[in-house]
């Protein structure tokens, strides 16, 4: 537990301390070095964890089998983004860690992005070390994956008020777990203009990846 006690106490020592940081043009907060030294610390503590996790037999075996595909057919019926990275990574010669670093970089970039745009970047950090990094990050890789994609689509969001921006970041996620689809329709009413036009079309898009992604695997994943 010490390891995870440090990582917590880093971010709390830097929320009590620090001061207002520099806000850009553009919104986003400029991070200084001890909160960038922060977050790699967290990146390489989730990406070189090792037997840490209730799945990480589940994902050594999926490691494993990704060293056979050879076809697109194997690959239909799963989260085609993960099961072509540990693929790559596999054939390639490379370990597993590989795959949790890479997936790591996305989970911490997506939520470094959402914290530049708070007014309390060291705040925003620490409050979802607990649960986000510890538990999912640590635990469940591909949600993990998808998570930050999404975690990046919503920054995108809140800059750049692009709806077509937050749905390439959705379809990013939905390639590490299918369930990520969730967050596509109500993003909808986040931005005020054309609120029901965006909707129905991000509804219809919802639809779409639904029966790409998700209706033949939807009874595996309620039961699981």
């Amino acid at each position: 537990m010490f390891p995870y006690w440090v990582l917590f106490g880093y971010f709390l020592a830097g929320t009590i301390v620090s001061r207002d940081t520099v806000r850009r043009a553009d919104g986003r907060q400029t991070f200084n070095p001890l909160l960038v030294f922060g977050l790699v610390l967290m990146t390489v503590m989730v990406g070189f964890r090792f037997e840490v996790g209730g799945d990480w037999l589940a994902y050594q075996r999926m490691f494993r089998w990704s060293g056979f595909i050879d076809q697109w057919s194997d690959i239909v019926g799963h989260d085609p983004g993960d099961i072509l990275l540990n693929a790559l990574v596999k054939q390639s010669g490379g370990q597993i860690w590989v795959v949790n670093l890479v997936c790591a970089m996305i989970t911490v970039g997506g939520l470094a992005a959402m914290a530049r745009l708070q007014p309390y970047p060291w705040l925003k950090i620490l409050v979802a070390i607990p649960y986000l990094v510890i538990v999912v990050a640590m635990g469940y890789t591909r949600q993990a994956a998808a998570l930050g994609f999404v975690m990046f689509g919503l920054a995108s969001l809140i800059r750049h008020q692009s709806i077509l921006r937050y749905s390439l970041w959705i379809i990013a996620a939905v390639l590490f777990h299918k369930t990520a689809i969730l967050a596509l329709p109500a993003v909808a009413f986040v931005v005020p203009r054309w609120r029901l036009l965006n909707f129905f079309l991000l509804s219809l898009a919802a639809v779409g990846l639904y029966f790409a992604f998700l209706d033949d695997q939807i009874d595996r994943l309620v039961k699981n």
